[in-house]
């Protein structure tokens, strides 16, 4: 999607948005995405070190960003990062719920701290940002939330019952949370992404294996071919633009058409 509207001005300019899980891969994107569309950019990991590069990148190219580290499963760190937010840029305009894990594992050898590690970061941690930003966005009559799901939370796949689970809730979340945030002139939508060729999936593995990675996870889609995360960040850029003005409580695949193979 392009930055700039047809009049050549940038489409987020002037916005506030926080990006979780924004040191690398997807958010990374999102964060460099918005910045080149006019957005004061807010990247939150869980350390500093992966948030370094994003924030110079983004300064680099006339853009202004901050950079914090919160443990998103922590209520109060949480509201820490969101008051910091607030302090600097005056208001919080988007979310993007993009911080996650995914620890995979079959029914009968998923572990209670497996499941509890899923919950805690990708649908608690999703919940807390979410309720936390809203506080802001409620006052201001205004706000653009999208919560970063997966395919995999809206169809059955092996050894991956927590994090599917954590993910269908994250679907679910939204629904509910678009239903009450309506009234105040809140838009809240889901991301489900199929197979995204991050630079994390390609750590520790030859040419050959990624090669062959690539190939078999472009097999399911329609499209014979994995996304990018250039393909989750346009499709967010949308999701917070004008254009979506009149959507609210969807969940949209970005998965090459995988889902219809599910």
């Amino acid at each position: 999607m392009r930055v700039v509207d047809i009049d050549g001005n940038k489409i987020l300019e002037g916005k506030v948005a926080i990006i979780t899980g924004g040191g690398r891969g997807m958010g990374k994107e999102i964060a460099l995405t918005f910045s080149k569309a006019g957005a004061n950019v807010a990247v939150c990991d869980i350390s500093l070190e992966n948030l370094t590069a994003v924030e110079e990148e983004i300064k680099l190219g006339g853009g202004k960003c901050l950079s914090i580290a919160a443990n998103i499963s922590n209520k109060d760190q949480v509201e820490e990062m969101m008051a910091k937010v607030y302090a600097h840029f005056g208001k919080i305009d988007i979310l993007i719920n993009n911080a996650g894990i995914c620890i995979s594992s079959s029914l009968l050898e998923t572990s209670v701290e497996e499941w509890d590690a899923n919950m805690n970061v990708n649908l608690k941690g999703a919940f807390l940002c979410l309720q936390a930003a809203a506080k802001y966005m409620v006052q201001q009559m205004y706000g653009k939330i999208v919560n970063i799901s997966s395919i995999c939370g809206r169809g059955a796949v092996s050894e991956g019952i927590a994090y599917s689970a954590s993910k269908a809730g994250v679907i679910q979340v939204t629904c509910n949370a678009a239903a009450e945030l309506g009234k105040y002139n809140i838009n809240v939508n889901s991301i489900a992404p199929g197979f995204v060729a991050t630079p994390l999936v390609r750590e520790g593995k030859t040419p050959e294996e990624y090669a062959a990675m690539i190939k078999e996870f472009s097999k399911p889609t329609v499209l014979g071919k994995t996304g990018l995360p250039k393909d989750i960040a346009n499709a967010a850029l949308f999701l917070v633009s004008d254009e979506s003005a009149y959507i609210s409580g969807q969940t949209i695949p970005v998965d090459g058409g995988r889902t219809n193979r599910m």
